[in-house]
């Protein structure tokens, strides 16, 4: 197993985080770095990255999505509810995940 938490700010999650990530990625190019390098298994992904670019989380979600490297368990931990939605419905709808456990999971 091994656990990437990709947000901003990570230490301001309490609550969301039920198994400790192994690797914290603070940027957009640190997050599809270790996606793209290392065989992620759970993904904490946030949505408001703060990218000065505009890159958000759900672009990093529909990017795995076009290349098939969604990892098989995400959670979601924005506080946004729109970008939640939209989030969900990418793994719901796109990648046939359903939630376990607080988990969407493939």
């Amino acid at each position: 197993m091994l656990v990437l938490m990709v947000d901003d700010l990570p230490d301001t999650k309490p609550g969301y985080v039920d198994i400790e990530p192994h690797l914290v990625a603070t940027t957009v190019d640190a997050a599809i770095h270790h996606l793209w390098t290392k065989p992620i298994t759970h993904l904490y992904l946030d949505n408001d990255l703060a990218d000065p670019r505009g890159v958000e989380g759900i672009n990093i979600l529909q990017w795995l999505l076009c290349d098939d490297l969604i990892p098989p368990n995400v959670k979601p931990t924005t506080r946004n509810p729109p970008a939640l939605q939209r989030m969900i419905d990418v793994l719901r709808l796109d990648r046939q995940y359903r939630l376990d456990s607080g988990w969407w999971r493939k």
